[in-house]
């Protein structure tokens, strides 16, 4: 059977989860997005406790669950300390080499909602001004936002709401290109993503039943290896079973381990 993919529907998927932020942890506002479009499609997606999506799509037969996964969760921070001038410490969420960051926007969402831009940098950003600053070891004590905002001390930052414990984004720099080609961050694994959906998309325009059941599983902890599933005993699952290898998804799954959720399962 041909594979008629919408290619301009997937690229509209990545462009929104690409724009959405959701460094692991902070991954509600995408999950609720692609839950809408679920429905729009004509399916359901339910959660596990820990926020990860589950789509079922019934298929012709029984005695097999064909599994496919991908995740939305990013790479990003979270505040660790307000200094005295004004500039944030922060602490990574993920795992990554702080010289990827260095001198990269950045995005502080604060618990009431509140949203505010900065410049991830070093304490000693300019060679010009200070010798060692080539040879500086780029770890998170030497690392700080400079937030865009008028702040020179912590009260100036607590004033905007901003707290230990919020959660930094960071801006992805997507681009499109004329030959086709995305250039963004978090392409792992919001394309895989958008993939899913476009498979999704096919099956719905055109009114495709699949040999077995489908179910996609959408994680929102596979940067940090936590385990988003639960099995029937109550035990949560080791995602590098439940959810494939790290940062190759899509992923294919057995059947069994994907049907071990669903009893611990809830509406979005």
């Amino acid at each position: 059977m041909p594979q008629n993919i919408d290619k301009a529907y997937v690229l509209r998927i990545l462009e929104m989860l690409l724009a959405t932020p959701s460094p692991s942890g902070y991954c509600a506002d995408v999950m609720r997005k692609l839950a809408e479009e679920t429905r729009r499609l004509g399916y359901e997606m339910t959660l596990t406790p820990k926020g990860c999506g589950i789509i079922t799509v019934p298929g012709a037969a029984e005695g097999r669950v064909i599994g496919l996964s991908g995740h939305v969760d990013t790479l990003g921070a979270m505040v660790r300390s307000v200094k005295s001038s004004g500039m944030l410490r922060f602490t990574l969420v993920g795992g990554f080499m702080l010289g990827a960051v260095e001198n990269e926007y950045c995005r502080v969402h604060t618990r009431d909602g509140r949203v505010y831009e900065g410049t991830i940098l070093t304490n000693k950003p300019s060679v010009h001004v200070y010798p060692d600053a080539k040879e500086l070891k780029r770890e998170e004590a030497v690392m700080e936002i400079r937030l865009d905002e008028q702040v020179s001390s912590a009260e100036d930052v607590r004033r905007l709401g901003i707290e230990v414990g919020d959660f930094v984004s960071f801006d992805p720099r997507t681009r499109v290109m004329p030959s086709g080609y995305v250039k963004s961050r978090h392409l792992d694994d919001k394309a895989g993503v958008a993939a899913l959906f476009g498979l999704l998309e096919l099956l719905k325009r055109e009114s495709i039943v699949p040999a077995y059941t489908l179910k996609l599983l959408i994680s929102t902890y596979e940067e940090v290896g936590a385990r988003c599933s639960v099995d029937s005993g109550g035990h949560h699952g080791d995602d590098r079973r439940r959810h494939g290898r790290h940062g190759r998804g899509p992923a294919v799954h057995g059947a069994r381990r994907i049907d071990l959720c669903e009893g611990f399962q809830r509406p979005v």
